[in-house]
């Protein structure tokens, strides 16, 4: 049973910092290039990277020969920064596993503190995990 899922944006994200992550440091792409090579939407992807440029995870340059690039060397990018980046539900706003109401407010919800505590977890992991750890897995399944 796998119960933990990203959502698209997050996905997508990940696929295209991967992408980047690959080429040299400060070598720049257009959203539709990178789009194409991985088989992701061009228009998505743009408004995702557009975030991630606000985060201070990509940067942008316009004009000829412009597109995004990485800001920081991919060691350097933490996986919680980009899910944090592009989340849009914090835990308190979910609903309950059980279907009691949102997350946090039914005072005895059986696997409230099971979650909570897969989810701190999880959190743990992605503070760990970087872009250079995720391309050097992605590398072994080329």
């Amino acid at each position: 049973m796998r119960i933990v899922h990203f959502p698209l944006s997050i996905q997508y994200a990940l696929k295209g910092l991967l992408f980047l992550a690959h080429r040299p440091q400060g070598e720049t792409f257009k959203v539709g290039e990178i789009a194409e090579s991985e088989s992701l939407p061009a228009h998505f992807l743009g408004k995702i990277f557009q975030r991630l440029t606000q985060a201070n995870i990509l940067r942008s340059k316009r004009g000829p020969g412009g597109g995004f690039f990485l800001l920081r060397p991919a060691e350097k990018i933490r996986l919680c920064e980009v899910m944090e980046t592009l989340s849009e539900v914090e835990f308190q706003d979910r609903p309950c596993l059980l279907g009691l109401g949102p997350c946090g407010t039914v005072q005895n919800c059986p696997v409230h503190d099971i979650v909570k505590q897969a989810e701190d977890e999880i959190h743990t992991l992605t503070r760990k995990t970087t872009l250079r750890d995720l391309k050097k897995r992605k590398e072994i399944f080329k």
